[in-house]
């Protein structure tokens, strides 16, 4: 961590799974009046108990593992409590999955959110007017309220992380969509939901490491696309 003139104020030693296992004694000094707690992203240091919050689930970097089962049980895999198996190339700023985020939708915004970014792939603007565009974690495998039969499944880096977790509860705008111009919504019912206003859309596109969009067939099941829409 650096201050205002790009002096070191604080440095430590990571183990691969987030573990703080040494800091410079000028972060030790630090910590007295000003506590960092920033870990791997999303996640925030409980010195209290040693465990990183990760918003849903408390996390141990001591082990590499989450401290209660996952609330989309086996369909996340065999251990229920695994963290990531690359810890430096995945994310999970909500501790719920691996860092894939989903918006589900039709055909014509599908062939659209290919195009983003000169064909790598990205999010569009709300066609419904000023409204935020939803996001989440696919915490219920399936789970497509708007029965839609196309998604897009995209990973972002840091920033992106960043931004979905500086969200603003809808509540404070007065239950508005259109009330926050340039930040990230979310609903108390829908913990795993992010509305994306149009104005920062594009710095989340840039955010985007990964991108795909999948059908849903008539087996039920989620295949890519590929860049052709049918």
């Amino acid at each position: 961590m650096t201050d205002a003139e790009s002096a070191v104020r604080w440095s430590g030693d990571y183990g691969s799974f987030g573990a703080v296992n040494g800091q410079t004694q000028d972060s030790e000094e630090l910590r007295h009046g000003k506590s960092q707690s920033l870990r791997y992203a999303g996640q925030y240091a409980d010195e209290e108990t040693g465990l990183h919050y990760n918003l849903f689930r408390y996390y141990d970097p001591t082990v590499g593992r989450f401290t209660t089962q996952g609330l989309i049980g086996l369909a996340g895999g065999l251990n229920l409590y695994q963290y990531a198996p690359n810890s430096l190339g995945w994310v999970d700023p909500l501790g719920l999955t691996p860092g894939e985020i989903i918006r589900y939708m039709g055909k014509d915004e599908a062939i659209s959110s290919v195009a983003e970014r000169n064909g790598q792939g990205g999010l569009v603007p709300n066609n419904r007017g000023d409204k935020a565009v939803w996001v989440n974690h696919d915490s219920k495998p399936g789970f497509n309220p708007g029965n839609e039969k196309y998604r897009t499944v995209m990973t972002v880096d840091n920033n992106g992380v960043d931004m979905l977790n500086k969200h603003q509860d809808i509540s404070t705008v007065n239950y508005k969509e259109t009330g926050l111009k340039d930040g990230v919504l979310s609903k108390q019912n829908e913990p795993k939901a992010r509305g994306i206003r149009r104005n920062v859309i594009d710095r989340f596109n840039n955010s985007i490491k990964s991108f795909r969009v999948e059908k849903k067939g008539k087996d039920r099941k989620w295949k890519s696309c590929g860049k052709k829409i049918t």
